[in-house]
């Protein structure tokens, strides 16, 4: 799930994102947790760019086909974007969010956009087993905060 966003202002604006809860997964890393209408855990990833750079678009392929999203890793493809520092992901721990980013908007025309992709694979349980398939719902807090 891919959930564009802007951000508007004349100061230095930082982002970051928090699950709602956490779920420890099968390698032992904390990932954010959804749960399915019956009850059954399934991990996700939280990734946040910011800034988005511009003109960039047509980068991301299948994330579900060979060499997809990793636990930690994070989707392979963007080892070869330009802008990494503009990347931030869940560290594995518990209850920790993704570190903040930031973007002096007084020098980007008072605005910037960013993404937060949320990414679950169907093994991301704590069992490393596959979860049934379902609807599973979770939520993330999002900060953003300015500083002049």
């Amino acid at each position: 799930m891919r959930i564009p966003f802007v951000v508007k202002g004349n100061a230095l604006a930082s982002v970051s994102a928090i699950p709602d809860a956490f779920l420890r997964i099968k390698p032992g890393f904390y990932l954010g947790k959804a749960v399915s209408h019956h009850g059954e855990a399934l991990g996700y990833q939280v990734m946040v760019r910011f800034p988005f750079p511009k003109g960039v678009s047509d980068w991301e392929p299948d994330w579900s086909g060979p060499g997809g999203w990793n636990v930690l890793g994070t989707w392979p493809g963007f080892q070869h974007l330009p802008f990494q520092r503009q990347v931030a992901e869940l560290p594995g721990a518990n209850g920790v969010g993704t570190p903040a980013l930031s973007a002096d908007l007084a020098q980007s025309g008072s605005s910037a956009v960013g993404i937060i992709y949320i990414v679950a694979k169907s093994d991301w349980t704590a069992w490393g087993d596959r979860a049934p398939p379902g609807f599973y719902h979770g939520s993330i807090e999002v900060t953003v905060s300015a500083a002049q």
